[in-house]
């Protein structure tokens, strides 16, 4: 079902993303998501261990705007990096494209 409201989803999934093509558990997860009108935002590695990298920290959003911006802060306070999202809030400023709110996740 595609989501009417503008929506959010982050967290630490354990679906690395960087799989896709690879794995068919992988692919359904990232299908269910792009099917439901959500686009990922983060696509680099996020997690790091030993020579292993994974992307399975994540941010998806059916609010995808060119004043939308996301990313990966490269702080080695663990073997995942923060991510964050910056995406405007009203629905005056998605339908527009205007700067008017941004609140960052």
């Amino acid at each position: 079902m595609i989501s009417r409201e503008p929506s959010i989803v982050v967290g630490d999934f354990n679906y690395d993303t960087l799989k896709l093509g690879d794995e068919k558990f992988t692919n359904d997860y990232i299908n269910a998501f792009m099917c439901s009108g959500f686009a990922p935002m983060i696509n680099r590695p996020t997690h790091f261990k030993g020579q292993s990298v994974t992307s399975i920290d994540q941010v998806w959003s059916n609010i995808v705007t060119d004043s939308s911006t996301s990313g990966i802060l490269n702080v080695s306070t663990s073997n995942h990096f923060p991510i964050f999202a910056s995406i405007p809030t009203s629905a005056e400023s998605i339908e527009n494209g205007e700067d008017q709110k941004i609140i960052k996740v």
